[in-house]
């Protein structure tokens, strides 16, 4: 074989290559958010052990308003959020996919008084804390609804999440809506429990939100996502000790405050997660729909959403 035989051989090869290569498509960039709440951690630690692909990248916001907001422009592909702040995206016009769900809180979700206020009773004409979020927003709610008050019967003060220890520990508020690191350490401080999320079991719910296109087109990116959450699970279970000092520096809760955390907020397994999206009308649904309700009720929301598109 001759020279230019071979060259010509050769550049029709390179150029097979090329052609090939650019026909596959590329994994996406994937920009994931949450907020410091222990239900998120396990993403965390997906991520510290390499469990995620390296396009998926772990972004942390220090209030669910940034997540809403980063969302809404576009600078997020992924949030982990309760399931009412899904609600009001979808509400909006922000739609997305809910691929998993993470935990479901039993009493981890508060509205916490000062000391001396041990009663709903005792918060009427007080000052209530709150970020003013969908989650924020509905819990007020629920909380009202539950002991036959009006907005009325409080003052509201908004407030961000980065600020609810200090806006409490200075008693500018006389009340606060909070919910975990910051309840067991306020709790420890003197707080008084007044309401939590044991009261309307079921309904704050903490889930993963991701992109209908990403959903759509890269069904592999959302399978590496799911089974990264499911492998963390395990690791926690395992070595609950080490896990719990990798989640010290973001929670700054102990091995034993971890667990206290743990008992009143379960993390959704694989089996769960099945459960939860098995059916023609899934558990997921179903939870959707009560909590769409309460939201519709309350004038959380005004525009009407397609349960069909959550999930």
């Amino acid at each position: 074989m001759n020279k230019r035989k071979i060259l010509n051989m050769t550049i029709c090869i390179a150029m097979l290559l090329v052609s090939v290569s650019g026909c596959k498509d590329p994994k996406p960039q994937i920009r994931m958010a949450g907020i410091p709440w222990p239900g998120y951690e396990p993403l965390y630690t997906a991520q510290s052990r390499g469990y995620f692909d390296k396009n998926i990248r772990l972004l942390e916001y220090p209030s669910a308003s940034e997540v809403l907001r980063a969302y809404k422009n576009s600078n997020l592909e992924a949030a982990a959020l309760t399931l009412d702040e899904v609600i009001f995206l979808h509400s909006e016009g922000y739609t997305g996919k809910i691929i998993l769900v993470l935990d479901v809180s039993n009493g981890s979700d508060v509205l916490l008084g000062q000391p001396g206020l041990k009663s709903p009773s005792d918060i009427k004409g007080k000052k209530i804390g709150v970020e003013y979020t969908a989650l924020g927003a509905f819990m007020l709610a629920r909380f009202l609804e539950t002991n036959h008050m009006k907005v009325e019967d409080i003052q509201i003060v908004p407030v961000e999440l980065d600020s609810h220890e200090k806006y409490f520990l200075e008693r500018r508020v006389d009340a606060l809506i909070t919910f975990d690191p910051v309840k067991t350490r306020l709790v420890q401080s003197g707080a008084n429990i007044i309401f939590d999320s044991s009261q309307i079991p079921g309904e704050i719910m903490d889930v993963l939100l991701i992109r209908e296109d990403i959903y759509e087109k890269y069904p592999e990116t959302v399978k590496n996502i799911k089974e990264g959450w499911y492998k963390s699970l395990e690791y926690i279970q395992n070595d609950f000790s080490a896990a719990a000092k990798e989640m010290n520096p973001r929670l700054k809760l102990s091995e034993i405050e971890l667990k206290s955390v743990f008992d009143v907020l379960p993390l959704a397994d694989r089996e769960q997660n099945k459960k939860m999206f098995k059916g023609d009308s899934p558990p997921i649904r179903k939870a959707i729909e009560k909590i769409y309700q309460v939201m519709k009720n309350n004038k959380i929301i005004k525009n009407e959403i397609t349960i069909d598109r959550m999930y």
